[in-house]
């Protein structure tokens, strides 16, 4: 059995991993450990002589974790696909830790997996911080689905219902509200001073109160009186614009039966006058009593989803965090792609004053954020390229980012766009920390971290201006690097070759007007996930229906034949693959278009799910903009009358 190849490069990998608070490791075919750098080392309390060539079995005290590590392992290296997976891991003293890993097969020149190659994060504490954000948010959920008062929110100037407690169900005699404007989902109102006091309290963002206000909701001949203690209060977006109005109060209908009973009661006998007053006081504070545990629910709910001190910052740090592995994770996987020819570019005429003044746009916030100036020159003629606009985006997103995070507060940052003999220059220049001479060409090598460098990604794995260099070159392209020294600032140009502007096109005239809604299918076994993605395209008046495993979704869809079916592929019981397999099998259906959702999306992924019957394959969650333009598409298609096509 060959072994890993080692050769000089081991001493950069060292210098590299040494400097890494991650776990990073190499093990052979057998499991025996080849390399690894002190973070692992501590992980399991041992010495660099004593775990090398040495399997898990043998450096770890917990044989059953051992073995799982290295059933783990063994899949990997068998299947050849690298995977993330959490493990528990004993650490010394014994305590127990959870490990994020991302193993990836190691292969000769030859092709053959030799061994396996991981990065390893400890994950413990983040893993409880978002599990104990999420009990919180469950919690609040439930406190304010159940609480004896009702609650709704109300979005946009018609007061379309985002959400409505039990409470207020039964408060209005119906269930039929959510996706639906007010007027159409309380017809009764009309005409009354509510319409009103909404539109006031949406569009000048003032609260208005109702005491003692009486109601006669519900559908017609079925309408019974209420009394209720309300208030409307407005809802801003973080820019201070109006976004909706939430609503809430008590139904006091129960006591304003009584009060009207003792005023009854008060003209036959004078004398209960006096016991009613008391009565009333102390039925009245046993009435308002939950309304502290609602008010502070609504603050919480309120203040949470709006980035509180508490849940703000914690919100935050995860998905800070998750973000950044996320973005480690993709880097190492297009540098992987990029270095095996995997990469497909999908090309496509692109202005590339259009897609800098986009990629400027989108990252500008990121400026504002770390106070450094940005200004782009754009005002040449068009300059066409060549180029896939996915891949472009990425580019230009790396350099930008690097040229914030290594530019101090009060710096500046300039891109500009120039266009001759017959190539493109895309020129980043900023005030920042600069590079030094030896590593101007460095810096466009994979895991190359430097304090001076702009390579460096401050605990990332050096891998930006690396898939720059690759995609760019992908593009026939080329990048440099310029600088004159640490502290003076740094200036990378990407040169893409110009292409031919493409014929003026006209845009075909928008049939979405006559567009009719479709009967979707949502198979998805996360319930939250299906329920929000069902309550989404419900608002755009599309007929919805859910299935939370791959049997049920087969039944629902031969029972109701949906012209959409939106298909999780890691479904229980039976897969999405089998579930298109079935449905494709049934002439009956032949039409409907299958959309596979899946957190992976790359060429192979979206290859196997055609294979097995998907028309489209889109990522988790699904783009919804991309998503809305295809069932757009498709209801128009429906609306002209014509037979549906597939969409691959």
């Amino acid at each position: 059995m060959p072994t890993l190849p080692f050769d000089a490069s081991a001493v950069l990998l060292r210098a590299i991993s040494d400097s890494s608070e991650d776990a990073i490791f190499a093990k052979d075919r057998e499991g025996r450990l080849r390399f690894a750098n002190p973070a692992t080392l501590a992980l399991v309390g041992k010495r660099l002589h004593e775990v090398l060539g040495a399997t898990d079995l043998e450096i770890l005290e917990d044989k059953d974790a051992a073995r799982r590590v290295m059933e783990n392992d063994r899949r990997i290296m068998e299947s050849g696909t690298a995977e993330e997976v959490e493990e528990t891991v004993p650490m010394p003293g014994g305590a127990r830790r959870l490990w994020l890993s991302r193993k990836t097969p190691y292969r000769d020149a030859s092709g053959e997996v030799v061994g396996l190659l991981g990065i390893a994060r400890d994950i413990t504490q983040r893993t409880r911080q978002r599990d104990a954000l999420a009990e919180s948010e469950r919690r609040l959920a439930f406190i304010v689905q159940f609480a004896p008062a009702f609650m709704a929110v109300l979005r946009g100037p018609r007061h379309v219902f985002e959400m409505a407690n039990e409470k207020y169900f039964e408060v209005v005699g119906r269930r039929d509200v959510l996706g639906k404007p007010v007027l159409e989902a309380l017809p009764e109102i009309a005409g009354s001073p509510f319409p009103e006091l909404l539109d006031h309290v949406y569009q000048h963002g003032v609260p208005f109160a109702g005491n003692d206000v009486a109601l006669r909701l519900g559908p017609e001949g079925d309408a019974q009186e209420r009394w209720v203690d309300f208030v409307y209060l407005p809802l801003r977006e973080p820019d201070g614009s109006p976004s909706g109005v939430f609503v809430h109060g008590v139904d006091i209908t129960a006591r304003k039966r009584i009060e009207s009973a003792l005023r009854d009661a008060n003209e036959r006998l004078a004398d209960s006058d006096r016991r009613k007053t008391a009565f009333l006081a102390m039925l009245s504070h046993e009435l308002r009593n939950p309304l502290a545990p609602i008010r502070n629910a609504i603050y919480l709910m309120e203040r949470g989803a709006a980035g509180g001190p508490s849940s703000a910052r914690a919100l935050a740090v995860l998905d800070r965090q998750t973000s950044h592995l996320t973005r480690m994770v993709d880097d190492l996987l297009d540098v992987t792609r990029i270095e095996r020819g995997k990469v497909e570019l999908h090309r496509v005429p692109l202005d590339l004053r259009e897609e800098v003044r986009q990629a400027c746009e989108d990252h500008r916030p990121l400026f504002e954020a770390s106070r450094v100036a940005l200004s782009a020159a754009l005002d040449g003629p068009p300059a066409w390229v060549d180029a896939d606009p996915t891949r472009l985006s990425q580019v230009l997103g790396n350099l930008l980012q690097n040229a914030a995070k290594f530019t101090p507060a009060g710096g500046r940052v300039t891109v500009e766009l120039t266009a001759s003999d017959g190539a493109a220059r895309i020129a980043v220049r900023d005030t920042g920390a600069g590079i030094a001479p030896a590593d101007l060409t460095r810096i466009f090598e994979p895991f190359t971290q430097s304090d001076q460098s702009l390579a460096r990604t401050r605990g990332g794995l050096g891998l930006g201006l690396s898939l720059v260099k690759g995609l760019v070159e992908l593009h026939g392209g080329s990048v440099v690097a310029r600088s004159e020294g640490s502290g003076r600032g740094s200036e990378l140009v990407v040169t893409l070759p110009r292409t031919a502007a493409p014929p003026v096109s006209h845009p075909a005239p928008d049939a979405g007007g006559n567009a009719q809604p479709l009967r979707i299918l949502v198979i998805e076994d996360n319930e939250d996930a299906a329920s929000s993605l069902a309550e989404l395209l419900e608002l755009d008046g599309h007929a919805v229906e859910v299935a939370h495993d791959g049997p049920s979704g087969v039944a629902r869809a031969l029972a109701t034949r949906p012209e959409v079916v939106l298909c999780d592929l890691g479904l229980p019981l039976l897969d999405g693959y089998g579930v298109a397999r079935a449905l494709r099998a049934e002439p009956s259906l032949s039409g409907t278009l299958l959309v596979a959702l899946s957190g992976y999306a790359q060429p192979e992924d979206r290859r196997r799910s055609r294979e097995a019957g998907f028309d489209r394959h889109f990522p988790k969650p699904p783009p919804l903009d991309e998503l809305t333009r295809l069932l757009a598409e498709r209801a128009a298609a429906k609306a002209r009358g014509e037979a549906p096509g597939p969409q691959l």
